[in-house]
């Protein structure tokens, strides 16, 4: 069977084998890779610091790209939503894991890059919920609204609506 992943209305991709193995990289190093149109290919971030954007050739994932100009900030940063057109931007939601208290704790942040995945700007950590495990792996924007999918505590799925203006102050 086939696995189907839609990134814009133009192009579907189809993924003949369910495991893509990173071609001369430690496979145990990132999970949590992250899809995005780039360069008009199927791409994903498959580290974020520095930044390393793949493409999967022949059932493995081969790094093309390579930029060193994120700030530290991006240490440790995983996972993440699909990479999100705006404005001649790309969006991702990411989020940092943190030891606190003896369980791991999760903090996301917005990443802006321009087409090129040049990085612009990012914000703040900050919480979708007030529980340790927290993920979110959908993303759509629009002038007005960002809509975010997002699980907390490994229990629950939430789909929220946020004002665009809010999220740019």
């Amino acid at each position: 069977t086939s696995d189907k992943c839609v990134l814009d209305s133009d192009k579907d991709y189809i993924l003949n084998q369910k495991f893509i193995y990173p071609e001369n990289i430690n496979p145990n190093t990132e999970k949590n890779w992250s899809p995005f149109q780039y360069n008009n290919q199927l791409c994903f971030v498959y580290l974020w610091y520095p930044l390393q954007i793949g493409v999967i050739l022949q059932n493995k994932l081969k790094i093309i790209s390579l930029k060193y100009n994120l700030p530290e900030f991006f240490k440790n940063a995983r996972g993440s939503t699909p990479g999100c057109y705006f404005n001649e931007e790309i969006w991702f939601l990411l989020h940092k894991t943190e030891q606190y208290k003896g369980n791991i704790d999760y903090n996301h942040f917005f990443a802006v890059f321009d087409k090129d995945m040049n990085f612009k700007r990012h914000t703040n950590l900050f919480k979708l919920g007030n529980f340790n495990i927290e993920y979110c792996v959908g993303l759509i924007i629009n002038d007005d609204n960002m809509i975010l999918s997002y699980s907390l505590n490994d229990t629950s799925t939430y789909v929220a609506t946020y004002e665009m203006n809010t999220i740019r102050k």
